[in-house]
């Protein structure tokens, strides 16, 4: 059986309609929804435990967006990719939470970076 990865997409553009349909064929992806109107959009999102959220930078900008910063410390493992359809880029927010009682636990969250795996396997074009 192949792991799934639950994908949220939040907004209601085009352009995240059509990535929907791109990653909907994807077998180790399941893709949801996250009502963009809803007035408790963080909380629809946490219920549906994300490993992904997926929002459109040119429609969604980071003020509407529903508190990433609020998202990544309830769901520290999440990815959030914002797309943006005018530059063809990418931006992608991660979290990781430590503890930080003295400098020198900032510091060393400076120098040392953790390296996450995302490995992509059985991608369907």
């Amino acid at each position: 059986m192949i792991e799934q990865r639950i994908v949220v997409l939040y907004g209601v553009s085009l352009f995240v309609s059509a990535m929907e349909s791109c990653l909907q064929g994807q077998p180790n992806l399941r893709v949801l929804r996250a009502n963009q109107g809803a007035t408790d959009a963080r909380g629809q999102i946490n219920f549906l435990h994300p490993d992904v959220i997926i929002f459109d930078n040119g429609e969604t900008g980071l003020g509407d967006f529903p508190g990433v910063v609020q998202l990544l410390k309830d769901n520290p493992q999440v990815l959030v990719i914002g797309l943006d359809v005018n530059s063809n880029q990418l931006t992608v927010f991660s979290s990781e939470q430590r503890a930080a009682t003295t400098a020198a636990d900032v510091i060393e969250a400076i120098l040392l970076r953790a390296h996450g795996t995302h490995a992509i396997d059985n991608v369907h074009e």
